[in-house]
């Protein structure tokens, strides 16, 4: 790829990327990753860099599938993911105690996926001191008092957190 050309395809994807509250920096963007298939709510399997990765999303936990809310959960998941995602790390998170791999993920017009199931209440957020934490705490606020989502709208309890 020319220079001129990865120029021009960085700006497109920072452009995607600037319209989510949750913004990556495109140096903190790991990979692309191909998704397999939408696991639960809050985790994926998909190839990163050409590997078979276990992922799950630092800043959200969401029901199982079995539990109340954990259908839900996973539908919503499977339609923001699709079939690629791209990963940002968090310095704090490598692996959680599921093995599952960490990461921030985004759709493919960079629209954060833990923000938006937080804000629908799909999900609630998970390792608070993270880098986007706050944020997503003050989310997760923000749909409780208003009732927002299957978590959230008078139905089942909130899951709990994954450690």
């Amino acid at each position: 790829m020319t220079p001129a050309i990865a120029l021009v395809v960085s700006l497109a994807i920072g452009v995607w990327f600037a319209q989510t509250p949750i913004a990556p920096s495109l140096q903190n963007i790991e990979a692309e990753a191909s998704v397999t298939r939408a696991v639960t709510g809050d985790a994926l399997d998909a190839r990163v860099n050409g590997m078979r990765t276990a992922l799950g999303y630092v800043g959200v936990s969401a029901p199982s599938p079995a539990e109340p809310c954990g259908a839900e959960a996973l539908a919503r998941n499977q339609e923001l993911a699709a079939d690629h995602v791209w990963l940002e790390s968090d310095p704090a998170y490598e692996f959680d105690a599921r093995g599952l791999r960490l990461y921030y993920a985004y759709t493919s017009d960079g629209i954060s996926i833990e923000e938006t199931l937080i804000r629908e209440g799909f999900a609630r957020a998970e390792r608070t001191d993270g880098i986007y934490g706050a944020y997503l705490a003050q989310l997760q606020a923000d749909a409780e008092a208003s009732g927002i989502g299957c978590l959230w709208g008078g139905g089942a309890p909130p899951p709990p957190p994954h450690e």
